[in-house]
């Protein structure tokens, strides 16, 4: 399984996100992403390129609200304490 995490220290909305492909050499998988909220979502089956667009723009934020959020369907996986 191939993994890749961001870590965000520039977003004002996202921290991390982390891709998980199901199985090495496949092109979609879950992304988790954790909010400066301290929410934390996954995105179901996102395509790997939307990651390569968020490390060749730099902006989580905008790819999130643009290619990921009104597309990919998602679970809630933690609440604020």
């Amino acid at each position: 399984m191939d993994i890749i995490t961001i870590e965000s220290h520039s977003s004002s909305a996202v921290t991390k996100v982390v891709f998980e492909a199901q199985r090495y050499g496949v092109e979609y998988g879950n992304l988790t992403v954790t909010y400066t909220n301290g929410l934390t979502y996954r995105y179901s089956n996102v395509d790997v390129e939307v990651i390569t667009q968020m490390l060749v723009e730099g902006s989580i934020g905008r790819v999130m609200n643009e290619c990921v959020k009104p597309i990919y369907e998602c679970e809630k996986l933690s609440e604020v304490a």
